[in-house]
């Protein structure tokens, strides 16, 4: 299925909003990211289409949530999460 729409640019674009199919048993299990004293936890969402991927990170031995990022593939969430706890743990050091 096709539908159409203008850049800002006034251009015509042709936008696919064709259903894509996702092999769900593809997507990885929830994986864990830690450096020093942050824990990103990367939980994958199977009740969308694509699966959304969940990137939480929390301080060691809190419940608080320090982050909470989406996204649309597992490396993107991957990435992300290890970029932020190396930096909050980076940050945290600094600060101590």
């Amino acid at each position: 299925m096709e539908d159409r729409a203008l850049n800002a640019k006034g251009n015509l674009l042709l936008v696919d909003f064709a259903p894509r199919e996702w092999d769900y048993a593809s997507a990885p299990s929830n994986t864990r990211i830690s450096s020093g004293e942050f824990t990103g936890e990367i939980v994958v969402d199977h009740k969308t289409d694509p699966p959304i991927f969940h990137s939480i990170i929390q301080k060691s031995g809190s419940s608080e949530i320090v982050l909470w990022r989406q996204a649309n593939s597992f490396q993107e969430a991957e990435e992300q999460t290890q970029e932020q706890v190396t930096e909050l743990s980076r940050a945290n050091s600094a600060a101590a």
